[in-house]
């Protein structure tokens, strides 16, 4: 992942010198008093994070599951918060500078995932009559994926 095209002749040394600088940087004072820091040993590194540390992507995949559940479950009033945090987070960009086949298959996860969210979005709001968030919602995944049947069914109820 760090060289996707080629590994460099050299690769052992320039690992060391990432790995190091990586070392340097989780060991300043206000992460290593939280309990932030990297351990290495038999060929392999490991960053620690404290147990209060907040991840983007550990809550959306959260945030999503219990947003379908709520959906299957008819609890419309359940929906919304978390389809809200997981569309919020798959909006944003992902490492645009990267390119390469992890980076890739991350960044069709997050659209899938908003697809997900936008979904549950607009049935909660065909559920509760608010059709100006189901069209809202739902025209934003016509305009990613304008071949997705669902979505188009989708929008004609929002509109009627």
């Amino acid at each position: 992942m760090i060289w996707p095209d080629e590994l460099p002749a050299a690769w052992r040394g320039a690992l060391s010198a990432l790995t190091s600088r990586l070392s340097r940087v989780l060991s300043i004072e206000p992460l290593g008093d939280g309990g932030v820091f990297l351990s290495a040993g038999f060929g392999k590194s490991q960053v620690h994070l404290s147990a209060d540390v907040w991840i983007d992507f550990e809550t959306r995949r959260s945030a999503i599951d219990r947003a379908e559940a709520a959906r299957r479950e008819g609890h419309p009033g359940q929906v919304l918060g978390p389809a809200t945090v997981t569309a919020t987070i798959a909006r944003r960009s992902f490492l645009a500078e990267l390119s390469g086949f992890w980076a890739e298959s991350q960044r069709g996860e997050l659209e899938r995932q908003l697809v997900q969210a936008s979904d549950c979005l607009t049935e909660m709001s065909l559920s509760t009559v608010e059709s100006r968030l189901a069209v809202e919602s739902t025209t934003e995944v016509v305009t990613l994926d304008p071949s997705r049947e669902r979505s188009h069914r989708l929008l004609m109820r929002a509109h009627t």
